[in-house]
């Protein structure tokens, strides 16, 4: 098992990434909504709090433990945050909705890179776990339309 200080390193980087995809992807809303607090805090957080999940899939609030899963958990699916976005829909208005929508999505399209894990997006309609970087470029590059397109309305 990876030591702990090596693996909270790992996750600081790691959310530092998902950090600044969430920021690409809701860039044009983001700057339309002129990068206000709430914005930013439903633009970029989730896209870093999905990763709690970790530690609920590990049974543990270690890091070592809740890297070396040998998946990710299933929260990390496009189910969750569809469910996630439809809830938020019935309290927030669409634009916050959709910013903390398009964070999650941006975490998975990431995660879909690999990097040894794989992602089950599909689950539970399917345990496949499909990825790469065209993949992930396509799923980052249509967030960031809709989100500019949004922007536009």
């Amino acid at each position: 098992m990876i030591r702990e200080s090596e693996a909270f390193k790992r996750a600081v980087i790691d959310e530092f990434f998902h950090s600044m995809t969430a920021l690409f992807v809701n860039f044009p809303l983001l700057l339309d909504r002129g990068f206000d607090i709430k914005s930013l805090a439903f633009g970029i957080l989730p896209a870093v709090l999905i990763d709690l999940d970790h530690f609920v899939a590990s049974r543990s609030l270690s890091f070592a433990r809740s890297v070396s899963l040998g998946t990710r958990p299933r929260g990390h699916s496009f189910l969750f945050a569809t469910v996630v976005f439809l809830i938020s829909l019935i309290f927030l208005p669409f634009e916050l909705a959709w910013l903390l929508f398009s964070a999650m999505l941006s975490h998975l399209f990431f995660d879909s890179l690999g990097y040894g894990y794989g992602t089950p997006l599909l689950w539970p309609f399917s345990e496949r776990k499909p990825g790469g970087r065209k993949f992930a470029l396509s799923g980052l590059l249509l967030l960031f339309s809709l989100s500019l397109l949004f922007s536009l309305l």
